[in-house]
Order: C-alpha cells, then sequence, then structure tokens
C-alpha cells in the first residue's frame, strides 16, 4: 500500500506525532516551577511552533478532494471529537453522535477511542476467573452496542479485528485471542497510544448532570487482567492504571463490597478500527 492511493494518511499520521509532541511539551513546562521561567517559556514557545504546523498539516487536508463528511475530514477537524454513530436508550437515538478521538493508524485503518466513557457497567456478572473472551463487556460490546449503535453503511466500516488477550501466553493458541468490532484496551494499548496525560476521561453521564474538568473524570475499564482473572485492570479519574486490579462484577454497591473502600463505578470507553477508505481490499494480511 502506498500514500499515494490514499491522500492524507501520511498527513494524518503527522497529526498524531504533533499532538503527542504538543502534549509533552506543554505537560514539561506546566511542571517547571519560578525559578525556570526562561526555561518554561522556551518549552511554551516550541509547543506554539508545533500547533502552527498542526494547522498547516490539517489545512492540508481539509483542501483535498474528500467529501465534507469523509472520516479522514473529520479526522482532520479534529482529531479527538469525530463524529460515529448514536447512543441509545431503549432502542432510541439520543441526542448527539457519538465522539471519538483518534488514537493511532495503520495502514487505512484507524483506531478509535470514544473520547467519554459511555455508561457504567461490571466486567462480568459474575465474581469468578474470566477471560475477556466469555465476559459481560464483551457481549454487551458486540451484540447490542455495535449493533443498536451505528447504521449500516457505518457498521461496514467497522473492522472485526483481532483482539489479543493477555490470559494466554502463547500467542499461537486460538484462545490467544476474540474477533470484535468493538472491544476494551489493554493495559499495553492504553499506555501506548495515549500516554500521560491522555488516560484520564470524563463519564459522559456527568458531564450532562453538569459537572466539568476533573469533577467528571471516572473510572474505565481496561481487558487486561489483575491480581488474577478474577480481577481487571482500570484507569483511575487522575489518569493512573490500577496494577491491582478490581473484581470484576464490580458495581457502586457491589457484591461483597464495603461502603468504606467502594465509592465508584468502572465504565466502559470502547474502541474500535475504522476503515477510512472505500474499496480497501479487506483480509488476513491486513491486521
Amino acid at each position: 500500500m502506498t500514500s499515494r492511493a490514499y491522500p492524507g494518511i501520511d498527513d494524518l499520521k503527522v497529526m498524531l506525532k504533533l499532538r503527542r509532541e504538543i502534549d509533552e511539551k506543554r505537560r514539561e513546562a506546566a511542571s517547571l516551577g519560578f525559578f525556570h521561567r526562561k526555561r518554561k517559556a522556551a518549552m511554551e514557545s516550541e509547543a506554539a511552533l508545533l500547533e502552527q504546523k498542526m494547522k498547516d498539516t490539517r489545512r492540508r487536508i481539509l483542501e483535498m478532494d474528500y467529501s465534507y463528511d469523509h472520516p479522514v475530514m473529520l479526522a482532520a477537524r479534529d482529531m479527538d471529537a469525530i463524529p460515529y454513530g448514536r447512543l441509545t436508550d431503549e432502542g432510541e437515538a439520543v441526542e448527539g453522535p457519538i465522539l471519538w478521538q483518534l488514537i493511532d493508524l495503520f495502514d487505512t485503518k484507524a483506531l478509535f477511542l470514544s473520547r467519554y466513557a459511555l455508561f457504567t457497567m461490571p466486567f462480568h456478572s459474575f465474581f469468578e476467573d474470566v477471560a475477556y473472551e466469555d465476559s459481560s463487556v464483551r457481549e454487551v460490546l458486540e451484540d447490542d452496542c455495535y449493533a443498536k449503535w451505528f447504521d449500516f453503511d457505518e457498521r461496514d466500516r467497522i473492522e472485526r479485528v483481532p483482539v489479543w488477550t493477555d490470559e494466554i501466553s502463547d500467542p499461537m493458541d486460538p484462545r490467544a485471542r476474540t474477533q470484535d468490532h468493538l472491544f476494551l484496551l489493554s493495559e499495553k494499548e492504553a499506555v501506548q497510544k495515549l500516554w500521560p496525560g491522555r488516560l484520564s476521561c470524563q463519564g459522559i453521564d456527568l458531564l450532562s448532570e453538569g459537572a466539568s474538568g476533573a469533577d467528571a473524570n471516572v473510572c474505565w475499564w481496561l481487558r487486561t487482567p489483575g491480581q488474577s482473572l478474577a480481577y481487571r485492570k482500570f484507569v483511575t479519574p487522575n489518569g493512573q492504571i490500577d496494577v491491582d486490579g478490581v473484581y470484576v462484577d464490580m458495581t457502586r454497591r457491589g457484591k461483597g463490597a464495603l461502603a468504606s473502600d467502594v465509592d465508584f463505578d468502572v465504565y466502559v470507553r470502547p474502541a474500535m478500527y475504522v476503515q477510512l477508505f472505500d474499496g480497501y481490499v479487506r483480509g488476513a494480511g491486513n491486521y
């Protein structure tokens, strides 16, 4: 595959790289104290130059001969708020589209992660050792969310991809991966593709109730096991990964939970691979 055949891909990759560099510059600048004013000013100046480069790259994409609602154009306008699909409640569409973040590109597939944590549910219905393949949250994502959130054309662009699990150490074991349209990130994917400062996530329900900033931050599931297969790791409201995890049937009033140490729900923040170009030949070799 060449970028000439799929214009805009290389520029989107540049924008992803620039976004990370800008985040790193600003995070470093924010960490500097009063006695490092010159260094802080230099970092802010460098971030501003990168911002301008980002704008120039975005402008180049938006001048391409794509329709207004083409996925490449949607991603270029705002990589952190790409509209795709609609949440449903009792089968009825909720006002406004689901917003997604572009967090990676592979060939002509874009890895989207929901910008907000979309709903709460236990990782699994029962407190027991459970593989991701057999989890309740996977069933809901595939059987309910994928079927109800997207129309036919949108579903046609969402790739069914191998999702590697962490329960099986042998990658050749057929149980080492599932095939899914919507899935949870692993710990490794979250660290590599989001980096510090982007792991925190707001709950869409809290935002609708008027919360803002850090007050709307929530915990969200990863598919990686914690201290055992009956636990799963999650991201905390301040953007840290809880390495021990919490029991898979966790709710605010979870089974066996003590009011003194359980004061939160864990949200679902799905990811998916979206094919950016019509007519791209799909096959095992493209993954």
